[in-house]
């Protein structure tokens, strides 16, 4: 059986098992540090894109990317789980009452240094060509323009599809969907 990311089922269990391990690992430290006891939050590998990790305070949740994570093993135990535990205990230790939080602060810093001893990095620099989204371009074509061609996003062209107009930022006038090379006519002469 495979996993929804095409990769074999049981490495992928063993290390997400050794993943929620690591989490439970660095609230011990924090609780040992702090000599009190913290609250927990539930762990899941759903993120997806080029983001490693995310904990999201309102949900007590810490995100990992899956595939990431099987790419990157030691990174992610290492770096990336004691990174985003750091997020849970700042919201937990240090509350705002309403004021902006700054997730990266000095309270922030202050945890990966003195509970995990390690160095307070903002992003991860892993190579994320594996899980980076290749968007489709849509060819849009200015006919006023000598057919000045524009590449265009699915979300633009799926409201061109919904009946919104584009325009051609050099001239102005109505761009055009390039359907397989056939462009379509001017406004002008579909009115005729």
């Amino acid at each position: 059986m495979q996993d929804e990311l095409n990769l074999p089922e049981i490495p992928t269990k063993n290390l997400l098992t050794r993943m929620r391990e690591r989490v439970e690992e660095c609230f011990v430290s924090a609780e040992k540090h702090y000599g009190t006891k913290l609250p927990r939050c539930s762990v899941n590998f759903t993120l997806q894109g080029t983001s490693a990790g995310q904990a999201i305070y309102s949900k007590k949740q810490l995100r990992f990317n899956r595939k990431l994570a099987i790419e990157n093993t030691d990174y992610f135990l290492m770096q990336t789980i004691p990174h985003e535990v750091a997020h849970i205990l700042d919201f937990h230790l240090n509350p705002r009452n309403g004021a902006p939080r700054e997730p990266h602060g000095n309270s922030w810093k202050k945890i990966m240094v003195e509970v995990f001893k390690i160095a307070p990095k903002r992003c991860h620099k892993l190579d994320v060509t594996s899980v980076k989204k290749v968007t489709r371009k849509y060819k849009y074509i200015c006919a006023a323009c000598d057919g000045k061609e524009y590449l265009v996003g699915k979300t633009k062209h799926l409201a061109v599809l919904r009946g919104n107009v584009l325009y051609c930022p050099k001239c102005g006038g109505r761009i055009f969907f390039d359907n397989d090379g056939q462009q379509r006519k001017s406004l002008k002469e579909e009115e005729l």
